[in-house]
């Protein structure tokens, strides 16, 4: 008998148990994966249960409909679905030369209402659902000509318990609560399921929620609109409560329902044509129709490089992450870097993995003028990095005029930057709050669908990238419309990054300018920083060092404590590196930090001298082409250099998966900042063919004892940034005589001793927006 080879899972597959299936594992979701492991420190996990390393071939899963987690070997799971998203790259097998990309789904779901446990007996469309929380945190909303973005959720819920038919009103700001059973695990954990031990309830569930206040952080207005008119639209009020004036043009809700989804038919026709049953909830019999997804399958819609286009089933599929530096599909907007033109824009038409080779349009040519190149002359990033590529699935404003950018990248407009600050924000939800709890307001009225905005057209989604250069647009009522890249801007949205053209502002946590005032806390405590210093080893690895790793230094030549950063950061949203409601910026936490650590005080005249230094020096992890690097004062500070050299120290440790588009698209944003940022005494260096590593030259300031001192660190920004830090090496000059300072250490180790660092609003912790 032919023994199943088990498969190879990844994160947010589908699976089920091939023996043992029962009504509380039909199916799950798996969340981790050994190979995503396998080069972690062991010590990070835990010794035993769930949270240790896993092992080969194992994954963590967690089950549907019962919420549990395990640790299961592949050999006892099947693969019953894959999530794609619309713009991921996907091959048949990984062996395979030929790739495609993602250009749309759909998919059937097996529902089961989520307190009765009964299941519809048939597969439903997923267009026929939606899901049970209609308002969710990032959706995007347009009033009165202005699009934003809900930001914070005030939530209503009214739990109960098997004991009694008695119903409690909770409220909960952040748009976290989920319909159903409170797992057990969380009873005596999250805030709500203590408030239920405290009234004495030991099982609870959630039967109905309703989302009161809205605060939204308004982008961009409508681009089609004259200066004039814009002028006579004021940006609309933050704070909401009824939504009958907003049309809910993004929603969440609508999209890539899942295993686990708490799911609602959009129409009462939809819901007696599939049988759905309705339960009944506390004295006040509250009807709940609310349905479970304990089962996916999706067909895709591929477009392979050679421009065939396929439907397949998306477990037939596996993610291709491990892109080539060249490699790009029908539609891409590319560079060719042409002998006789130079590098100039083309639009591929279909290209050839086998060969190498690709089929280029000239944009918009009418005939198409098409020729056939070597894929390695295709540079598909650019060298530009204050624009950014279109993508599908990218939100897009549309002008009346063109913009001046014909492609292949665009600029951004809106700024995600709030205002204001969490604190003010969440006391501005809870007021109102506390003002809808206390005079019993009316109904809430719900936002208008999208559907019926037949009037926006001046805000889109981009739905596919044609072969000409232009693109096919999606409005929100659904009428599609084709339009050219010069009349298109990307909207900056939380999910998409900082606008490159406004990050420079007086209050803004980027600006790194040297002439700046350094705030100092006359509070500081030495002794928490000394504790709570984060450290960093080369394998990205956060280790809290303590007060034993410290040499003394005698105040005579002590260098300066780290000062304490102000920022606007609410007292309870502040987390701790490593915890998963953390985000991270590798850019500021690892080289803007090291930038601001010095100031532009020291003269350009000192840079040779420290090279000097560095050349005679006989430590064998110097680079040797700093030895004959030009001693000109003209230097560029910000470069970014075609090959990475040899001699970076994570130059033979290259990403094991492919970044996201976030990754670069964040990366393109840092580029602009060090372009325009860096104090005289900074070099910064990046590498066309590494996107990952970056070096960074720092020259002691005068007035410190590390006046003319070169300091040399090589980083390399992990996959996932900037939701994980980078990884820092040092590069010692020292020959075995210890440390440089405190907080750079001979074999390499950085200390990143401003995170982590003060109290309340002035804590400094690692994370994306800091």
């Amino acid at each position: 008998m032919a023994t199943i080879a088990p498969p190879r899972l990844y994160r947010a597959d589908v699976v089920q148990r091939r023996e043992g299936k029962d009504d509380d594992h039909k199916v799950g979701m798996v969340s981790r994966c050994y190979h995503d492991e396998i080069d972690a420190d062991a010590s990070t996990f835990a010794k035993t249960g769930l949270d240790r390393q896993l092992k080969e071939s194992e994954y963590g899963v967690l089950w549907y409909p019962c919420g549990e987690r395990e640790i299961v070997s592949s050999i006892k799971l099947d693969l019953i679905d894959r999530v794609f998203s619309v713009g991921s790259t996907c091959k048949r097998s990984l062996g395979d030369a030929a790739s495609g990309v993602v250009t749309g789904s759909s998919n059937t779901l097996k529902l089961q209402h989520l307190f009765s446990k009964e299941e519809i007996d048939h597969p439903v469309p997923a267009d026929d659902v939606v899901k049970g929380n209609y308002l969710n945190h990032g959706d995007l909303v347009i009033s009165d000509d202005w699009v934003g973005e809900i930001d914070g959720i005030v939530e209503e819920a009214l739990v109960g318990n098997p004991d009694n038919d008695r119903l409690v009103k909770v409220v909960e700001m952040g748009g976290r609560l989920l319909l159903g059973q409170i797992p057990k695990e969380q009873m005596g954990e999250n805030e709500i399921g203590i408030q239920m031990v405290q009234l004495g309830i030991r099982e609870a569930s959630i039967v109905e929620i309703k989302q009161t206040v809205l605060y939204i952080n308004w982008l961009a207005i409508n681009q089609k609109l004259s200066l004039e008119e814009q002028a006579k639209r004021p940006k609309p009020p933050a704070i909401w409560t009824d939504y009958s004036k907003l049309t809910l043009v993004k929603a969440f809700s609508e999209r890539n329902h899942e295993i686990g989804d708490r799911l609602v038919f959009k129409t009462r026709e939809f819901k007696d044509k599939h049988g759905a049953k309705v339960t009944y909830h506390g004295r006040e019999r509250i009807p709940v129709d609310v349905m479970l997804c304990v089962g996916t399958k999706t067909v895709l819609d591929v477009l392979w490089q050679n421009g065939t286009r396929t439907k397949e089933w998306a477990c037939d599929m596996v993610p291709h992450t491990n892109l080539d530096e060249h490699e790009s599909w029908p539609g891409d907007w590319v560079y060719w870097k042409s002998d006789e033109h130079g590098s100039v824009p083309r639009v591929v038409q279909s290209m050839d993995p086998a060969e190498r080779t690709a089929e280029l349009r000239v944009p918009l040519s009418e005939p198409a003028e098409v020729e056939l190149v070597p894929s390695l002359e295709i540079d598909v990033q650019g060298a530009d990095h204050s624009v950014f590529s279109l993508h599908r699935g990218d939100s897009v404003m549309i002008a009346e005029r063109p913009t001046g950018w014909a492609g292949p990248f665009l600029t951004t407009v809106g700024d995600p930057r709030r205002d204001y600050d969490d604190h003010d924000m969440h006391t501005a939800l809870m007021n109102t709050e506390m003002v809808i709890a206390t005079y019993q307001f009316p109904e809430v009225k719900e936002a208008r669908s999208a559907a019926k905005a037949t009037e926006i057209d001046w805000y889109g989604t981009v739905e596919e990238l044609l072969l000409d250069g232009s693109c096919r647009i999606r409005l929100p009522s659904g009428r599609t419309l084709i339009e050219k890249l010069d009349k298109l801007q990307i909207l900056s949205d939380s999910n998409f990054g900082m606008h490159e053209h406004a990050i420079m502002d007086e209050n803004d946590p980027w600006d790194m300018n040297p002439d700046d005032e350094v705030m100092y806390d006359d509070d500081y405590n030495s002794e928490l920083d000394d504790e709570d210093a984060m450290w960093m080893d080369d394998n990205g690895e956060v280790v809290i060092g303590g007060r034993d790793d410290w040499e003394d230094v005698s105040d005579a030549g002590a260098a300066p404590e780290v000062a304490e950063i102000y920022v606007d950061e609410p007292e309870p949203e502040v987390a701790e590196i490593g915890a998963p409601t953390a985000p991270s910026d590798a850019s500021s936490a690892a080289v803007s930090e090291s930038l601001q650590s010095t100031t532009a005080t020291t003269s350009k005249e000192a840079a040779p001298e420290a090279l000097a230094a560095v050349a005679s020096t006989s430590e064998p992890s110097i680079p040797t082409e700093l030895a004959a690097a030009s001693t000109s004062s003209e230097w560029n500070q910000f470069t970014v250099l075609e090959s990475a050299p040899t001699s970076h120290y994570f130059h033979n440790k290259p990403l094991l998966t492919q970044p996201p588009a976030a990754f670069f698209k964040r990366l393109q944003k840092e580029m602009k900042v060090l372009q325009t940022s860096l104090p005289e005494t900074i070099l910064v260096r990046a590498y066309e063919d590494r996107s990952d590593l970056v070096r960074v030259l720092i020259i002691g300031s005068e007035g410190t004892p590390y006046e003319n001192a070169p300091f040399l660190i090589d980083f390399q920004l992990t996959a996932d940034f900037p939701n994980q830090p980078p990884i820092a090496h040092f590069h010692s000059w020292t020959n075995g005589h210890g440390r440089v300072s405190p907080n750079l250490y001979e074999d390499g180790k950085v200390c990143l001793s401003v995170l982590g660092v003060g109290v309340g609003k002035r804590a400094i912790f690692y994370g994306a927006s800091v």
